[in-house]
């Protein structure tokens, strides 16, 4: 039996993946959901509270094995990128310099 490890940027592959499909009865255009969660929560300056009930089950239970910085780094990283592809660089730029990006998970 092997023991597969998974790096830092495959889970901020999966959890973007992931991410960019989720939809709801308010957001039915899939990903819109957490563009704006992001997008939000960067530009008014507030703290993005991630629902961890949105990831796909094998993606959390590897979560859990993490310490908690590796943690809150992978999601850290995931929402610069996914704020990256929607606002571009310079904006990226500006919110990771005034440290506009502000995590906790729920």
């Amino acid at each position: 039996m092997t023991s597969e490890v998974i790096t830092s940027s495959a889970f901020v592959d999966q959890i973007k993946e992931s991410w960019k499909s989720y939809k709801d009865i308010d957001f039915p255009i899939a990903g819109d959901y957490y563009y704006d969660l992001i997008g939000h929560g960067i530009f008014d300056d507030k703290i993005i509270e991630i629902p961890l009930k949105h990831l796909p089950e094998e993606i959390y239970f590897e979560l859990n094995k993490l310490d908690t910085e590796t943690t809150k780094a992978i999601f850290y990283r995931t929402i610069k990128e996914i704020f990256l592809e929607k606002y571009g660089v310079r904006l990226t730029e500006v919110a990771v310099r005034t440290r506009r990006i502000k995590v906790m998970l729920v």
